[in-house]
């Protein structure tokens, strides 16, 4: 019944769009973990790919502390201030999490992992040296390595 973009690499979820929305220029997609239960996660395709292709190149910057972070409320609320939120997201991702993305150059960014609660992790990196160190400035301190 669902038309399936995106089959996560270990096979926890799927992502994709409902049969009867195809003819839909723009179409919801919808995610899964079991194959019955299907959640919207992004209004739109176009939004639902940026944000996936987004969040799956913050795992795979040059520079960047390799490891992840957990944050608090706080440091997030820190993060929403001092940073540019890109304008697309996931919500109701692997286990209900949101995945907001933000930066401060256009070849750095912040993958926050938003499991709600005040429970978030984030992982970040840079394309350059340059434009990693200007994100590392305003991160320092924020997060414990996890």
């Amino acid at each position: 019944e669902y038309l399936v973009l995106l089959n996560e690499n270990q096979g926890v979820c799927r992502a994709g769009i409902r049969k009867e929305d195809l003819c839909l220029p723009d179409p919801p997609v919808y995610y899964t973990e079991d194959d019955k239960n299907w959640i919207l996660c992004a209004p739109t395709t176009s939004e639902f790919l940026s944000a996936a292709l987004a969040y799956e190149a913050a795992f795979h910057f040059v520079y960047s502390p390799e490891e992840f972070y957990w944050i608090t409320g706080a440091e997030l609320d820190f993060i929403k201030l001092n940073l540019t939120k890109l304008p697309f997201e996931l919500k109701n991702w692997v286990g209900g999490m949101g995945v907001l993305l933000f930066q401060n150059e256009a070849d750095n960014m912040v993958a926050v992992m938003d499991c709600g609660d005040g429970d978030s992790n984030m992982l970040y990196g840079g394309a350059t040296e340059a434009s990693y160190d200007k994100l590392r400035k305003v991160l320092e301190g924020i997060g414990e390595p996890m």
